[in-house]
């Protein structure tokens, strides 16, 4: 726990990632919270710089909560709203799989596709297909790219959402 601890404030550090405690974002993250039946919210951190969002691996089973980071630049490009909720939703999705810290904090796991895929059925399972469809359509926008990961990925979700569908 104390390396994990040690870790994740390197990490936060390193990042200069400020927590965010109010505020619209903030008010997405206790919605989503409460869609995967959470009893704390994670933690949330914005962060200068370049990339895109992700979460702390084993922060979870540190402090019952986990944390994410996005970057305030994603944040501002992705828009709020529905696509922001996805984003939060399918980190969301990874902090629970890893509830019990089978990753901790210094694993840098290649993103593997199925995994992502994972986490986006299970977070479309939760708060809808909406908000996945959404940030994953404004992710191949951002990206102006056919065919790829996030083609693949829509196209997975698609097909659940047609399966849930058919089920009724």
């Amino acid at each position: 726990m104390q390396a994990q601890s040690a870790c994740e404030n390197k990490l936060l550090r390193d990042a200069q990632a400020k927590e965010v405690l109010s505020g619209d974002e903030y008010k997405t993250l206790q919605g989503v919270a409460m869609a995967f039946g959470l009893n704390r919210i994670p933690r949330l951190y914005l962060f200068e710089g370049g990339g895109n969002s992700y979460y702390i691996a084993g922060s979870f089973s540190l402090d019952g909560r986990g944390k994410i980071l996005i970057s305030r630049q994603f944040a501002d490009l992705i828009g709020g709203g529905l696509a922001f909720r996805g984003v939060l939703a399918h980190e969301t999705a990874h902090l629970v799989v890893d509830v019990h810290g089978d990753t901790s904090c210094d694993q840098w796991v290649m993103r593997d596709p199925k995994i992502e895929e994972a986490a986006d059925a299970l977070a479309a399972a939760t708060v809808g297909f909406g908000p996945l469809k959404a940030f994953l359509i404004r992710v191949e926008k951002m990206t102006g790219t056919t065919g790829g990961e996030t083609e693949s990925r829509l196209q997975a979700l698609e097909k659940l959402e047609a399966q849930k569908n058919g089920q009724r």
